[in-house]
């Protein structure tokens, strides 16, 4: 048992490792301050979920399926990518809109860092308690 989990583990961090990845590289020059670690971690830990709770189908390697972990992990990483961050302001004209609503919003805007950083960690919380489930159930 010890042993698939440590192996269902590596494959999920090897997929949420090449998604992050690619998702750093695909918008270094267009955002800044993605939060790399961040992205990893939930895609991480919906990877792994996500890939023990499906129903194995397709290709085996060993004994882990791994098309589950890998249909999981990229529908997770895109959806995150497109709700993600939008772009920066581009132009001067832009630039000073963006910054009289920001001299506005600074307020709400430590309010809503706090609120998603609570629903970050909520989430993963809650994944971690779908994956430890299932371990607990698959015995």
């Amino acid at each position: 048992m010890g042993w698939v989990i440590l192996t269902e583990f590596i494959v999920a961090f090897l997929i949420a490792a090449v998604l992050s990845t690619f998702y750093a590289w695909v918008t270094k020059k267009k955002r800044r301050g993605i939060g790399f670690f961040g992205f990893f971690l939930i895609v991480l830990m919906a990877t792994w979920a996500g890939g023990i709770w499906m129903q194995p189908s397709g290709t085996a390697t060993g004994q882990i399926n791994w098309w589950p972990f890998i249909i999981v992990g990229i529908t997770f990483a895109l959806l995150i990518a497109v709700f993600g961050p939008r772009n920066p302001p581009e132009g001067r004209q832009e630039t000073l809109e963006k910054l009289d609503e920001m001299a506005g919003g600074k307020a709400l805007e430590e309010l809503t860092y706090t609120v998603l950083k609570l629903i970050f960690w909520f989430v993963f919380a809650m994944m971690a308690v779908a994956i430890l489930f299932r371990y607990v159930t698959r015995i």
